[in-house]
């Protein structure tokens, strides 16, 4: 339908902005790799939002949503067709903090894992309960209805606060507040209560501690991040996203 529509007299750009089921367009072994090629190739207007929402396999599984080993292999595909077409294109990684049944220690792995690519999220959401909907019946009874288990829920505001931090830690206020928090070693504090359920964030001995006047080395910054476009080309949206 894109290729025949792009043939329409008159039309000179169709851009598909979000919206992109990439687990079935992976999952298509017969279609859905012409679709993707089709659609970065042609359809992609410099940024296309995709919505991973989180990396742990359980809390994903509460989500419904396909499993991180999708998102990876799209990134790749993505940035591959992108090369061979030519074109300098980003991903816009829409990710979720608060979702009912995340700890903190899954949101930290989270964390390290946007560290270990290199990527500050531009576009990211605190969980909202809304009505007639399965997770709002797990924010407000801390339970999975298909399991009926016990689900930690990030109701109080600290520890929405720290959630929201770990997923823009590139951010002034939240590098603040999690400085904090990891200074208070991860006990019962005003950064966050630390649910059982959550992680335990051990001090670092004392040998592993930055002496005084010593710099901490910074690990190489890639020049182009998938991620992460130069200002220039970030559109008035994603620009208000940034602040």
């Amino acid at each position: 339908m894109l290729e025949k529509a792009r043939k329409i007299p008159g039309i000179r750009k169709i851009h598909i902005a979000s919206g992109l089921r990439y687990d079935l367009s992976l999952a298509d072994e017969k279609s859905g790799q012409k679709y993707m090629k089709d659609l970065i190739t042609h359809h992609v207007g410099g940024h296309l939002k995709v919505a991973p929402e989180h990396l742990d396999e359980d809390v994903l599984h509460l989500m419904k949503k396909p499993g991180l080993r999708n998102f990876d292999a799209f990134a790749e595909y993505f940035e591959k067709v992108s090369k061979e077409a030519g074109k300098e294109q980003y991903l816009v990684p829409y990710f979720i903090s608060g979702f009912p049944g995340t700890t903190h220690e899954q949101m930290e792995q989270v964390y390290e894992y946007l560290k270990e690519k290199g990527w500050n999220l531009q576009q990211v959401q605190a969980f909202i309960p809304t009505p007639m909907t399965l997770a709002t019946a797990m924010y407000y009874t801390g339970i999975d209805p298909m399991t009926k288990k016990e689900l930690f829920v990030a109701k109080a505001w600290k520890d929405r606060r720290l959630q929201q931090s770990l997923l823009q830690p590139h951010k002034p206020q939240n590098a603040e507040f999690l400085r904090r928090y990891r200074a208070a070693g991860g006990v019962k504090s005003e950064y966050g209560t630390n649910d059982s359920r959550g992680p335990i964030q051990k001090p670092r001995p004392q040998s592993q501690q930055p002496q005084p006047g010593t710099k901490t080395p910074r690990p190489p910054v890639s020049p182009r991040s998938l991620v992460n476009p130069p200002r220039k080309q970030l559109g008035p949206k994603l620009y208000l996203d940034t602040r």
